[in-house]
């Protein structure tokens, strides 16, 4: 009897070896290893992570249980298209997929538990590679984007902005195990693409917390450099109602506005992130007028359009035009 048990158990241990394949002990990098992960050491210390812009759309990767391997997913498409954003690769099942951070990338500073990431040594479960670069088209479009990036086996790490076939904005690092964050700005942005170089450990990265600022109907600025994105909410014999936020202010601001059709008069209410007033202007757009704020401070100002078409007096044209 005891003699069956130990041929059982050989056999048992000779189908777990042959039979079903070879059982790995670790996951590196999104790949099955022989061998443990190691931590980088002694790498210098990059640029700081960010937060994203108020208002912006912010992709964490996170909503959903995800794998620890390439070989378990597909690349990432159009998960996001709710959201205005679709991502592809080089080629048809190429790009990066979502993991779970059991894959073990040997990277931190990323908002647990997943990212994109990125193995030009990886497969995916339909035989697409896990490289780059990485496109993202966006529609409607945006002015800003920005995303944390990073490992010790990617190299150069570039974000690049397009606007049609114009290069709008670019940026770079040196990836690290901390990831870094990317950014990119510029008017009617419609496709972004992350690419890496690698070196001579491999090419892998990691994606994650993206996060962009979707253009509206208009966009205003006054001469001070504030800026603001306003969005048609309702259209009449008056003029147009807008409401929106203050991008490049630190601390956000909203705001309120009427274009008025008949002196093409502008009367626009601005608030602190925490409602209380900011300031006011009523005058022509790109005429000097005069500001006046929460604290009776006075002054004089000029506010433009930036970026986008003037509106028209129709009131059956629907959205007004970005001018993009």
């Amino acid at each position: 009897m005891r003699k069956l048990i130990r041929v059982v158990l050989l056999l048992a241990a000779l189908i777990m070896v042959f039979g079903a394949g070879y059982a790995f002990a670790f996951v590196v990098c999104g790949v099955d290893s022989d061998s443990p992960p190691e931590p980088i050491a002694g790498q210098p210390a990059g640029r700081d992570i960010l937060e994203a812009p108020a208002g912006a759309v912010a992709i964490g990767f996170d909503e959903d249980e995800e794998p620890c391997n390439f070989y378990q997913t597909t690349a990432l498409r159009n998960k996001y298209s709710s959201l205005g954003v679709i991502f592809s690769g080089p080629a048809a099942l190429d790009g990066g997929g979502i993991l779970d951070e059991c894959g073990n990338f040997f990277v931190s500073g990323h908002s647990s538990p997943n990212f994109l990431a990125f193995n030009v040594a990886a497969s995916f479960s339909d035989g697409g590679v896990a490289r780059g670069p990485q496109t993202m088209s966006f529609s409607p479009t945006i002015s800003h984007l920005q995303v944390n990036v990073g490992s010790p086996y990617a190299g150069t790490i570039r974000l690049f902005a397009f606007r049609g076939a114009t290069q709008v904005d670019f940026d770079f690092v040196v990836g690290l195990s901390a990831l870094q964050t990317l950014s990119v700005s510029g008017a009617g942005i419609d496709r972004v693409e992350i690419t890496f170089t690698g070196n001579e450990f491999g090419g892998v990265l990691v994606v994650d917390d993206l996060a962009f600022v979707q253009e509206c109907d208009y966009c205003l600025q006054d001469s001070f450099g504030y800026e603001w994105c306003l969005n048609e909410i309702k259209r009449d014999s008056v003029g147009i109602y807008m409401k929106g936020t203050c991008e490049t202010d630190v601390a956000t601001r909203g705001a309120e506005a009427l274009y008025r059709w008949g002196n093409s008069a502008l009367d626009l209410v601005a608030y602190q992130i925490d409602g209380s007033f900011a300031f006011m202007y009523n005058g022509g757009l790109g005429n000097q007028s005069q500001w006046v704020s929460a604290y009776g401070g006075t002054g004089t100002v000029v506010v433009n359009y930036c970026g986008s078409s003037q509106a028209t007096a129709d009131e059956t044209e629907g959205p007004a035009p970005d001018g993009q």
